[in-house]
């Protein structure tokens, strides 16, 4: 995956929702289901470390072309 952010950085929804290609409602869902990893609140704000989303994604299984 290739990205202008680094490790340490931290996404927003929005920023989420365009990396995987999902809407928000599914991100949230997932997040209650314990599939997708659990934001980090700052303020009012939810937000992901991007290292965090990296390591979900190399776990899920890929897919077959």
């Amino acid at each position: 995956m290739q990205s202008s952010f680094s490790d340490y950085s931290y996404l927003s929804v929005r920023d989420v929702c365009e990396m995987l290609q999902l809407n928000r409602s599914t991100i949230y869902r997932q997040v209650k289901q314990g599939i997708f990893p659990q934001p980090t609140k700052i303020g009012k704000s939810s937000r992901w470390k991007f290292a965090e989303i990296k390591a979900f994604l190399d776990q899920q299984p890929q897919g077959v072309n």
